[in-house]
């Protein structure tokens, strides 16, 4: 098991989260500045964005309201990484506090977390940008079509 580091200092009521780098100059990190601010401005001003990082990043920004946490842990292999960054998120759901509302998800490995939490007392949001089940082959051409069809279980 990893250590994360940092706690959240606040009990958030919305939660955005994106297997994506933020900041960045992609286009998907654009969109997950427009959306989550949209949507922590419905919920009261603030909430969690859980992001990944790189070494040039805070792991922790506390932007008036909005804590923005990145995952930044250095691992090569993508699977792994993705299996950490939703551990890492299903840490920061067991600390956020009763008040969250709702969580809004752009991937798998962000959703499993969210949905199979013991405490979900919140709604859901999937936005479906991408299934790696789709994109994965055109990164990694070696992978095995046994671990693509578990993470096409997963995205089912």
């Amino acid at each position: 098991m990893l250590n994360f580091g940092k706690t959240l200092q606040t009990e958030p009521a919305s939660l955005y989260s994106a297997f994506d780098l933020f900041p960045s100059q992609k286009g998907a990190a654009i969109h997950i500045n427009k959306f989550a601010r949209a949507l922590f401005e419905e919920t009261d001003g603030g909430g969690l964005l859980y992001v990944l990082g790189n070494e040039s990043l805070p792991i922790y920004q506390l932007e008036e309201k909005i804590e923005i946490v990145r995952f930044s842990a250095p691992i090569q292999n993508y699977l792994q990484r993705a299996l950490a960054f939703s551990e890492r998120l299903s840490v920061l759901l067991s600390e956020s506090g009763n008040k969250l509302k709702i969580a809004h998800f752009r991937d798998i490995w962000s959703g499993l977390p969210i949905l199979t939490n013991p405490q979900k007392n919140y709604k859901t949001i999937f936005e479906v940008n991408g299934l790696p089940s789709i994109e994965l082959p055109f990164i990694y051409n070696h992978i095995s079509p046994e671990t693509l069809e578990k993470i096409k279980s997963q995205e089912e």
